[in-house]
């Protein structure tokens, strides 16, 4: 920011010139870039809610479902609205199932094929080597597993944190003893996985979903972001 040579700024008649960024942030003021959203990751609704969090002192509870603060995403969509952005707010479902963050990319599929309310939908991520295409075997632990995602509703009231599964399906219930993807009491620092990593999720009602998942490879963190549908139950 570019300091004045004279004058004031005013905020609703409170002189702001020699306040601090970080308390005019808390009034209300921020900076913005020619793009409806700041963090590419997030929705255009979640990342107003963010900065409106911040500003009435809603941020400390954000362990919390985002959704339960009903005040401030009413407020965001009310500023969402005045702008004309009201419409970009909600979330859309991804056509294209690959992605790439810098040397990893990502292919997902989805068992079901069409998550549906109170069934178990898995998530596959299957790595390959961006410049290569060759399938990653190289796959770090972080924070015990292979990967970790978070799973959140629309609107920001339902969500669920899931570690891939551990233990490797088999062709019936009594094929012995199981097999861990990590056995108990593995040195996690020395595993390597993938190229291969599945997720599980119960989701609680119908409606559009967003998916972040972090993988660790050569000790940086990568994260994807994929928007998917749920329907209803089959009755």
């Amino acid at each position: 920011m570019i300091r004045p040579t004279s004058g004031d700024v005013l905020l609703k008649g409170r002189p702001i010139t020699r306040v601090a960024q970080a308390e005019r942030v808390k009034l209300g003021i921020a900076r913005t870039f020619q793009i409806n959203r700041l963090f590419r990751g997030l929705s255009v609704l979640e990342n107003v809610y963010i900065a409106i969090s911040e500003r009435v002192g809603a941020a400390p509870s954000m362990i919390k479902p985002a959704g339960k603060r009903t005040d401030v995403i009413d407020e965001s969509m009310t500023l969402l609205e005045t702008l004309k952005l009201a419409d970009s707010a909600h979330l859309i479902p991804d056509t294209v199932t690959t992605k790439v963050d810098d040397d990893i990319t990502a292919s997902i599929s989805y068992d079901p094929q069409q998550f549906m309310v109170g069934l178990y939908g898995h998530m596959t991520y299957h790595l390959t080597d961006t410049a290569t295409g060759k399938a990653i075997t190289d796959l770090q632990t972080y924070l015990g597993a292979f990967g970790h995602t978070l799973i959140m509703s629309e609107d920001m009231a339902e969500y669920v944190h899931s570690h891939p599964l551990d233990i490797l399906a088999k062709p019936d219930d009594d094929g012995g003893p199981p097999t861990f993807v990590i056995a108990p009491g593995a040195d996690l620092e020395k595993l390597r996985g993938g190229p291969d990593v599945t997720f599980e999720g119960l989701m609680p009602k119908p409606g559009r979903y967003r998916a972040w998942t972090q993988f660790r490879r050569h000790d940086k963190l990568h994260t994807f972001s994929v928007t998917f549908n749920v329907v209803a139950a089959a009755e």
